[in-house]
């Protein structure tokens, strides 16, 4: 019930590398779902890409209180390192973050 809540009320994002739809919760801390299909990959890629998001909600995402669900495309695997994924989170969710 709540990944469909923030699919029919969520705010969507796309970019290249993955598609990210975001629902306020109401609550004091912000929750992930990440949805992955097998076609992204073997498990240990897949798995190393649940990884990379769950770093980036660590570090910034879950201090807001939304609902995020996320769907990471081929494109994720390309990016290296934390940085550059938490600038590519950054610039792709730059128009929510930002908000006061």
């Amino acid at each position: 019930n709540e990944f469909r809540h923030v699919y029919r009320n969520g705010r969507r994002f796309e970019s290249e590398w993955a598609v990210v739809l975001a629902s306020p919760n109401g609550l004091d801390h912000g929750r992930i779902g990440i949805v992955i299909s097998r076609k992204l990959g073997n498990a240990v890629r897949r798995n190393r890409m649940k990884r990379q998001i769950r770093e980036w909600f660590r570090n910034g995402g879950k201090d807001r209180a939304y609902d995020w669900v996320v769907i990471p495309r081929p494109a994720l695997s390309t990016l290296e390192g934390r940085a550059e994924i938490d600038a590519a989170f950054g610039r792709l969710l730059a128009p929510l973050l930002n908000k006061p």
